[in-house]
């Protein structure tokens, strides 16, 4: 976790990181700063995507998901 936090830090994507983690805890706080900050979410979006497709490729590499 917080190296992934860290890696969220040296991008400047800690606080759009943040507003997603609790939106659904203060869903007002976070629709005006997405409102504020749509490039910004957009940036952290892309790079939460990224890291998704590469984690889902390792375990499926590794053999631990199901192979058809």
């Amino acid at each position: 976790m917080l190296d992934r936090q860290q890696k969220l830090l040296d991008k400047t994507l800690l606080e759009p990181y943040v507003y997603w983690l609790f939106r659904k805890g203060r869903p007002e706080e976070y629709k005006e700063w997405l409102s504020k900050n749509k490039e910004l979410f957009e940036q952290f979006k892309t790079w939460m995507e990224k890291q998704l497709r590469s984690n889902l490729k390792k375990v499926y590499q590794s053999g631990f998901a199901c192979k058809n």
